[in-house]
Parts: C-alpha cells; sequence; structure tokens
C-alpha cells in the first residue's frame, strides 16, 4: 500500500504533537517536508512557488528542532 504525499502529513502529524514518538516522528515530517519542497516547488520564476518553497523550508526546520530537542515535558513517551 502507498501513502500519497497528501495523506503521510495528514497520518504523521499526530505523534509529535500528542508527544509519542516525537522525535522520530518530527524527523521524517522534517525530511518529507524539505524533499517536498526541492521536488514540487523548483519553478522560482512564479511567487507562488518560492512562497511554497520557503513555507517548507520552515516546517522542515522546526520539525528538525523537534527532533534535535525533543518534545518537551508533556510529552507520553518521556524521551
Amino acid at each position: 500500500m502507498r501513502l500519497s504525499p497528501g495523506l503521510m502529513p495528514v497520518c504523521a502529524s499526530g505523534w509529535p504533537g500528542a508527544g509519542f514518538k516525537a522525535r522520530y516522528a518530527a524527523a521524517a515530517l522534517g525530511v518529507f517536508s524539505i524533499l517536498a519542497a526541492i521536488i514540487f516547488h523548483n519553478d522560482f520564476a512564479q511567487q507562488s512557488e518560492m512562497t511554497a518553497f520557503l513555507k517548507n523550508l520552515a516546517i522542515g526546520g522546526g520539525m528538525f528542532m523537534v527532533a534535535a530537542f525533543g518534545p518537551g515535558r508533556f510529552s507520553l513517551d518521556r524521551g
């Protein structure tokens, strides 16, 4: 079974929010966001594509911060 690119972030976004295996899920979502930016938003002549590219980079950076520093005090797995 293949996950579509639109379904993966919806299914995986609950894990970092709940704090369950947040580091792994955030790292996976960070890689996914960076790859989506590079693959799908590479026409920088259009302003909307540049905005979507920078949005995906910002989301990826935020996910890498959660992966590096952990989910915080109120997580389910404390790790």
